[in-house]
């Protein structure tokens, strides 16, 4: 069972390094990475999209059209990730 991480994005194309997503995904197999594109309006969903690609079963897409704020966009993932029996989804302690 792998454990599941919640990556909220917004308009993130600009800083978003897809490299470090995959060289942490090449090297870990005990995670899946959910991304949660939250009402982007710039080319983030495409970046998702390359990473998701290259890594189909160790990643996951939410596309949240309209900005929900990022507390919805970790409950979004939060539900998708339950739902999915193959994940344990972990709550870290802020």
């Amino acid at each position: 069972m792998k454990t599941g991480i919640i990556i909220p994005c917004n308009n993130k194309d600009k800083s978003f390094d897809i490299t470090v997503f995959l060289n942490f995904i090449q090297k870990e197999n005990d995670f899946h990475l959910c991304f949660v594109n939250d009402g982007s309006k710039n080319k983030s969903i495409d970046k998702l999209e390359n990473i998701q690609s290259s890594y189909p079963h160790k990643t996951s897409i939410i596309n949240i059209k309209k900005n929900s704020a990022k507390a919805a966009a970790v409950r979004a993932g939060a539900k998708y990730l339950q739902n999915r029996n193959d994940i344990r989804l972990v709550e870290l302690p802020l």
